[in-house]
């Protein structure tokens, strides 16, 4: 197929060979585009972080945090407390 062609219908994957070369219509991808991707794919990554302590030999402290990284943000920062005590 001539490069105009390729470029006019398109070529399916078995349809490539080595050293075939076309020119596609060139697009700038902004960060509008990249935060839709994310929430129509549901690709929300979170960075976590967490630590729990024994206080005594009945208690103990645990502490969290989150932050989302990409997608749709519906918070910026997210910090849990936890204190357990057995009695």
């Amino acid at each position: 197929m001539t490069p105009e062609a390729v470029a006019r219908t398109g070529m399916y994957f078995e349809e490539f060979s080595v050293g075939d070369e076309f020119t596609t219509q060139g697009r700038t991808i902004t960060d509008v585009e990249v935060t839709m991707w994310a929430m129509f794919t549901g690709e929300t990554y979170f960075v976590t972080a967490g630590a729990t302590a024994v206080l005594s030999n009945n208690s103990t402290l645990g502490l969290g945090a989150v932050a989302p990284l990409t997608g749709p943000k519906p918070f910026d920062f997210e910090v849990l407390g936890q204190f357990n005590f057995r009695f």
